[in-house]
């Protein structure tokens, strides 16, 4: 038992046939009897569980005669796993435990006892010898006409007249034992049609055989650790150490050694006059030459966009407000110092109001500032400019509403953004830094929701999407187009009409001028080129 130093005195344990288990001991069986253990878990929230176990009764009994052939199948989640699965089984056939193992309760086991995964792998052998050959000419890549793999399709429903075809092989499959070659020809057939995709009822295969489950290999699970880097942190001056400061001869080279003024009474402090390194000079820096700029009406070019308030109190209104139309509240129920969550605000629609708040504050917020400041009082002191900690940000987020217009990349430095195998790459790419995923493991026939995404990361997702082509797509295209491949044509589709009509970088400008294109939007045409001069 974990973190048990004292057992209860209250318990006679002497007089009972329990005790508590303290060191990791091998348990044995006593006159017989089959082994019976307790565990109990308690939760959080007051929630408990009590398990009593008991062994397994591992009978040894022969099996009603020999087949002439065996159906062995793997599957797992990757290719990578599969083939790690291959090797977990050649390790237990060649172990004594495997060598007294039947080959057929070895084939229930698999079949019969484990989940199938999409990659998959099946052999048809005769004997144990035959399987281990096989299994080492499958991790080498060598084909045989006994050896069947294949990666299912996300999709795969299957014919009708197969999965007929399939119920009636397994049906006759204990009357085509009589013969050797028909009965393999069977499993070969079922072996094929496994690695296809298509579920069967593999009991009917071992009818009147009465097998026993083996304890064998389970799933390889992936040992990839995601430690979180820790950042350094810049200390302040007078907390560094001594070594830690540049030396003299670093920052003042041709300085000379200054002398050191002692003073001649006890008692007095040692002190070193200021030198050049260490004095600041008051006087203004040279400013640049004046650079020409037209400057943009900001009623037409932040048409759509609200100017910030200082006062915290109009915050308030305004949050509140927010808050009432995107929960659909009465405005009698939004409390200033009501929390969020109380008023009904859950993750999703968190992320939505933050975008919302985003866009009319110009900050770059995130849903994790719902949690951190709970209500609209606190998360209005947050966005108020006047806070110390809110000033620089709000600065620079108001210094860029003016548009940077770049000249547009030339077409033969950049690839064909929209090209389907260039939004494949990106859609792989983005998609596996959201999930902290390897770029290896999205496959793109995959279902997005199998592959972890959620609703909280594919809303960001799709604002990554967003942002890079200049689209407005919405965080229900993902269940529209729940695989990868599909949604990558659908957001192709949409590029696609988007270029149809050649824009003029004049015409852009004198958009973004007359308040009919935003700054935003005219930014991320720039960046994805296609601009006509």
């Amino acid at each position: 038992s974990l973190h048990c130093d004292r057992e209860n005195p209250y318990i006679q344990w002497q007089n009972s046939p329990f005790y508590v288990n303290k060191s990791n001991r091998e348990w044995k069986d006593s006159e017989g009897k089959p082994r019976r253990g307790a565990v109990s878990a308690f939760g959080m929230s007051g929630t408990n569980v009590h398990l009593v176990l008991e062994s397994y009764p591992r009978e040894v009994q022969a099996v009603n005669g020999a087949l002439p052939s065996y159906l062995l199948a793997l599957s797992a989640k990757t290719e990578a796993a599969l083939t790690e699965k291959m090797a977990d089984l050649i390790a237990f056939l060649e172990s004594p435990e495997g060598q007294e193992a039947d080959l057929l309760e070895i084939s229930y086991t698999l079949l019969q006892g484990r989940q199938h995964f999409r990659h998959r792998w099946a052999m048809v052998v005769q004997g144990r010898e035959d399987a281990l050959y096989a299994l080492k000419q499958a991790i080498n890549k060598e084909q045989a006409p006994n050896l069947f793999q294949g990666q299912v399709p996300p999709s795969f429903t299957g014919q009708t007249a197969i999965i007929k075809y399939i119920a009636d092989l397994l049906e006759q499959s204990h009357v085509s034992r009589k013969d050797s070659q028909q009965y393999q020809e069977s499993l070969m057939a079922l072996a094929a049609m496994y690695c296809q995709g298509y579920e069967m009822d593999w009991a009917a295969l071992f009818a009147g055989t009465d097998p026993q489950s083996l304890h064998m290999p389970t799933y390889p699970f992936a040992r990839n650790a995601y430690w979180i880097a820790e950042k350094e942190r810049e200390m302040p001056l007078s907390s560094r150490q001594k070594g830690d400061l540049p030396s003299e001869e670093a920052v003042q080279p041709d300085r000379k050694q200054t002398e050191v003024i002692q003073q001649e009474s006890s008692g007095q402090r040692v002190l070193t006059p200021l030198t050049a390194a260490d004095t600041w000079s008051s006087e203004p820096k040279a400013k640049p030459e004046a650079i020409p700029l037209t400057s943009l009406e900001r009623d037409k070019a932040g048409k759509g966009k609200h100017q910030l308030s200082r006062d915290v109190r109009d915050i308030e209104q305004v949050l509140a407000s927010m808050l009432r139309e995107i929960l659909e509240l009465d405005q009698d129920t939004v409390d200033r110092d009501t929390p969020f969550i109380e008023m009904g605000m859950d993750s999703i629609v968190g992320v939505e109001w933050i975008q919302a708040v985003n866009e009319r504050y110009q900050t770059s917020l995130t849903a994790n500032s719902i949690y951190e400041y709970p209500n609209i009082r606190q998360f209005a002191a947050l966005l108020s400019p006047d806070t110390p900690a809110r000033a620089e940000e709000i600065s620079d987020a108001r210094s860029n509403l003016a548009p940077s217009v770049a000249p547009a990349p030339k077409p033969s430095d950049q690839p064909a953004a929209d090209s389907m195998e260039a939004v494949q790459a990106f859609l792989v790419t983005s998609l596996a830094e959201a999930l902290s995923m390897d770029q290896a493991d999205i496959d793109l026939d995959g279902e997005l929701v199998e592959l972890g995404l959620d609703s909280i990361i594919g809303v960001e997702w799709i604002q990554a999407i967003n942002e890079r082509y200049g689209v407005e797509l919405t965080a229900n295209s993902i269940y529209e187009y729940p695989h990868l491949r599909e949604f990558a044509a659908f957001l192709h589709d949409q590029l696609s009409q988007q270029m149809e009509v050649p824009l003029h970088l004049q015409k852009l400008i004198q958009g973004v001028q007359d308040g009919e294109i935003d700054i935003e939007q005219a930014d991320q045409l720039l960046r994805r080129g296609g601009i006509r001069t």
